[in-house]
Formats: structure tokens, sequence, C-alpha cells
């Protein structure tokens, strides 16, 4: 299987490679000089209108298929624990915002409702630094070492909740037992504010149809300024927001009198939004 570049998905844990990957064969051995099986042929994105073996191979380290192969031969599928969170990684703005100690952990920024993180008390907001005992420092390392302990086994995160440190115990799901979906809801303009480049507007269910995004109370960012350090910290027009720096933005009031009180704040302003039915944590310097 090869993917045109408007098909290539997100790759994660994948080996780069620059050998010829044609149609057909995929899934064949990916090999470095001493003969050594490295990983296993998956995909190549290649530019439109080329031949297929000019452009990128993405194969599957070999590490990874060794850790599938036994339950794809004794169930003919693939388990993995799963949590019922989605995350972000933490950059310095953000765990400057948040007083934490250096960028590492991941910043839970959806929970999803009857998980194990549900029911194991996980919050939005929770920062995980630990997994089982050890430190949770890259996001994509957090995900597979959750999906690699598998369902129904049994483990414990650290977490830090506004400034303590908390241990949770809870047992891993199984990932396909689960799926996500986001409802979606429905014009009108209220008084708007601009600050920071971001003009902004009380989130009506009128509004969040035009924006055609999941009504929530807080209020709706109408327009982004270019270059803005709005802009620059990636806010989207139909962003809600819900937060700022922990004071709760329910309308437009609220919005000019957080604005107010964090102008003239030094450190980053952390913003709790709402994007796509979940929540987004984007830290902007006044």
């Amino acid at each position: 299987l090869s993917f045109g570049p408007e098909d290539t998905p997100n790759y994660q844990n994948y080996i780069q490679t620059d050998a010829s990957i044609n149609p057909g064969n995929s899934g064949g051995p990916l090999v470095n000089i001493k003969g050594q099986v490295i990983g296993i042929n998956s995909a190549i994105t290649n530019p439109t209108g080329m031949s297929f073996n000019i452009g990128i191979g993405f194969a599957i380290p070999i590490n990874l298929a060794k850790w599938v192969i036994p339950d794809l031969v004794e169930k003919g599928k693939v388990s993995r624990g799963f949590l019922g969170i989605i995350f972000q990684k933490i950059d310095n703005n953000t765990a400057d915002a948040l007083d934490l100690p250096s960028a590492e952990g991941v910043l839970v920024r959806s929970v999803q409702p009857d998980t194990p993180a549900d029911k194991a008390g996980i919050k939005i907001g929770d920062v995980i630094t630990e997994f089982n005992g050890h430190k949770v420092r890259d996001g994509e390392k957090f995900r597979m070492v959750v999906a690699e302990a598998g369902p129904g086994q049994e483990v414990t995160l650290g977490i830090v909740r506004a400034g303590k440190k908390l241990i949770k115990k809870l047992t891993l799901a199984d990932r396909e037992k689960f799926i996500s979906g986001t409802e979606r809801e429905l014009p009108a303009k209220e008084k708007t504010e601009n600050w920071l480049g971001l003009e902004v507007a009380t989130c009506t269910k009128a509004l969040a149809a035009q924006f055609n995004v999941r009504f929530q109370p807080g209020v709706i960012v109408l327009s982004v300024e270019r270059g803005s350090p709005a802009e620059q910290s990636r806010f989207m027009e139909g962003d809600i927001i819900t937060k700022m720096s922990n004071q709760e933005i329910e309308n437009i009031d609220d919005y000019k009198k957080a604005a107010k009180s964090l102008t003239d704040r030094e450190k980053p302003i952390l913003f709790f939004v709402s994007r796509d039915g979940e929540t987004l944590f984007i830290a902007v310097k006044p």
C-alpha cells in the first residue's frame, strides 16, 4: 500500500527510509547493512504524478512488530491499553504558566466519560508526570507504554493538580471498546472585545452554529489578527475561551475583567480553550 501526499497519515514511531517501497512490497523486511531485519515496510509518500520509487518510505520498527505479533497470532487482532484521555505536550510557556519545574509530562485536555481515567478521577488540566513509577517525558512514548501495557492491567499514574502531587490507580481498558465522537450544535453578534489579537464575543448557540462548533458558555473567537500573539500561539476562529489563568469566563464581561487584570502580567497567560468538543490549553505572552 502506498500513499500520495494527500493521503499520508500522521506517522508516529516509524523508521524513515529512502529505500524503494512500491505497490505490492509493503510488509517486506527493511534490513540494515549487516542484513539484520530492523523494520517492516509499510508506506511511501511521493510527489503527485511521480513514480512510486521516488519519495520517502516508512517502516514499522521491528520491536513494535515483535510486540504485536503474539496478539495477531493468538487473537487475530492487537489489544491496546486505553486510558480514555486526550493530552497535549507541554511547552516552556505552558510549563511556566502552570508553575511546573520543567516542560515534562503531558497535559490532560479531555477525559472521556466512563473510561478508566474518568473512573479514577483524572481531570482536565491534570499533568501526568509518571506512569508505573517511570517519568513521562515524551507524549508519543507515553502513548506507546499505555498501549503496550494492555487491557486489564492495573497501573499507577503520578499527576500534578494545582501544584499538588497525586497518585491515581486504575485498570486499563481495551481501546477497541471505546469510540469517541463529537456533537455539533447551532447566528447573532454581540459586543466584541479585541485583545492580544483576538476579537471575541459572548458565545451563544447561534454563534456556535455559525462557526459550526459545539456550544459552551464562554467567549467565542470571531477573528485572529495576523502576526498577533494570539496567532503565533495558534488560536483559531471558532475557539471558545472558558478560562484564563484560573479565572472562569462565561461572557464578554468576564473576559474584559480577566484581560484587565492580566494585561501587565509577566508570565504567559494560560487560556482554557474548547475546540471540537475538547479542551485545549494555549499559553500566550501578553
